[in-house]
């Protein structure tokens, strides 16, 4: 009871933890080319909010945003500059997982952009003003949309902005805190921005300019989602309680979607990882099909993963926990090791070797993937079989043995399903290939050696095999 008593008492001394929430890659279009303009956000996770902005010059009148072709409540009024740009913003909120196509529509063209968003964690639609002022300042927060007023602490607050006449780029602000770049494409002109709101009351989004102009400025909130709130209930919400969702297309993750189960047994899938500033997430994900195709994570823009760009799930079973340290993504633990190389192989048993076998590997653990570039390690040869020498030490298994893998050979210039046979863990000779008994001859059905001349090889795959 005691216990109890002092983490009720914990909790009540936290208010301002915020609120989890993640942003999907903005998409855009600009300058449609006709009466309409379409983005499809893909990977939406179900619950989430989608945010939608569009403007055009006044050659047109617009009519509707439609999501799915579904009407999209609108985020404030219609905005018309001095300088003939008009500018609208629109949202939907709890919406259903999947691609969801955005449509803007107008009576003429002239000219437009559109961009729309999804944002997870969102609940209710806490209010929208916008902003047509001519903004005679420069620096840091010169620029600010419509003020509005929210009833709730750890409110989502989102910026848009369009810089209808000069040169500038806009970039985030930073009253009343610092707001982060969505990371619109086209900044010099669009730019998007998000902040957690501390307390409930009067905020508007503001951004950095660096030139004077006629900008349009939208301010949009909304309340945090039922599956936590700001203050202690937070502290649930960043550690979400879900079980494994299993994937074979490209996904984005959330704290709706924080562990995936990657089957990319019909190609290679990219799992979008949400940004790492202020998350508290745990997000996993875990390769569960027995090819090579790659589950490749991708971190928001300028972000990393364990000091790289991308990380690639290759080796079946493979997986990683990804922690924040709110400005990038590492392992949790999770995972196992994992590095990649490639080198050019040199084979004996040809008269003539190739001269750019160029082989690719990841080693993951203990399990090793090499890959062999299409067409490029054949030649011709008068002997029955050939080794591959020139192998890396940190490729070659520990102790002598008999690990085979299928690969796609080549014997005198026609295609055959052949093995590859590991041999010893010496530097020289490493792999052995032959067509054995169980060998298939793709063009004449017979089995057997390599015929005694001819083209001969490796014509491509992986060969996936243990190190131990």
């Amino acid at each position: 009871m005691k216990m109890l008593t002092r983490l009720i008492a914990l909790l009540a001394f936290l208010p301002s933890l915020a609120h989890a929430y993640s942003y999907g890659t903005p998409q855009e279009l600009v300058n449609s080319g006709g009466n309409t303009a379409s983005v499809t956000l893909t990977g939406v996770p179900s619950g989430a909010n989608i945010v939608a902005c569009f403007t055009w010059n006044t050659n047109g009148t617009f009519t509707s945003m439609t999501d799915n072709g579904s009407n999209m409540s609108a985020a404030g009024s219609q905005l018309n500059s001095t300088s003939n740009v008009n500018g609208v913003c629109y949202y939907d909120t709890n919406v259903a997982s999947g691609s969801h196509t955005i449509t803007a529509t107008q009576t003429s063209y002239g000219g437009n952009y559109l961009v729309a968003f999804y944002v997870a964690g969102a609940g209710a639609f806490d209010g929208a003003n916008g902003n047509n002022s001519n903004f005679a300042g420069t620096g840091a927060n010169a620029v600010l949309g419509g003020s509005v007023t929210t009833t709730a602490a750890g409110d989502a607050i989102i910026g848009f902005f369009n810089t209808v006449s000069g040169s500038g780029t806009l970039s985030a602000g930073t009253s009343p805190g610092t707001f982060t770049s969505l990371g619109f494409t086209s900044a010099v002109t669009n730019f998007g921005e998000y902040y957690t709101q501390a307390s409930a009351g009067a905020i508007q989004a503001a951004a950095t300019t660096s030139s004077a102009g006629d900008i349009i400025s939208f301010t949009i909130a909304f309340r945090a989602g039922s599956a936590g709130s700001s203050g202690s209930a937070a502290l649930f919400n960043q550690f979400t309680l879900s079980q494994w969702q299993t994937i074979t297309t490209n996904t984005t993750l959330s704290p709706a979607i924080p562990a995936v189960l990657c089957n990319a047994a019909a190609g290679a899938i990219t799992v979008t990882i949400p940004t790492a500033v202020g998350s508290f997430q745990t997000y996993y994900v875990k390769k569960i099909d027995s090819t090579s195709n790659a589950c490749t994570l991708t971190p928001q823009s300028g972000q990393t993963i364990e000091n790289a760009s991308t990380y690639a799930l290759t080796v079946p079973l493979s997986k990683i926990a990804l922690k924040s340290d709110s400005a990038n993504w590492w392992d949790g633990g999770g995972g196992v090791a994992q590095t990649t190389g490639t080198f050019t192989a040199a084979f004996t048993g040809f008269g003539t070797g190739p001269s750019s076998c160029t082989v690719t590997y990841t080693i993951q653990g203990y399990i090793a993937v090499v890959n062999f570039s299409l067409g490029s390690c054949t030649a011709t040869s008068n002997s029955g079989n050939m080794t591959i020498t020139n192998w890396p030490a940190a490729l070659q298994p520990a102790t002598i043995t008999n690990q085979t893998c299928a690969l796609e050979l080549v014997d005198n210039g026609n295609g055959l399903s052949g093995e590859m046979t590991l041999g010893n863990a010496s530097a020289t000779v490493v792999l052995g290939l032959y067509a054995t008994n169980t060998v298939t001859n793709r063009v004449s059905g017979a089995a057997g050696n390599f015929t005694s001349s001819g083209t001969k090889g490796i014509d491509y795959g992986p060969c996936v095999y243990s190190l131990q």
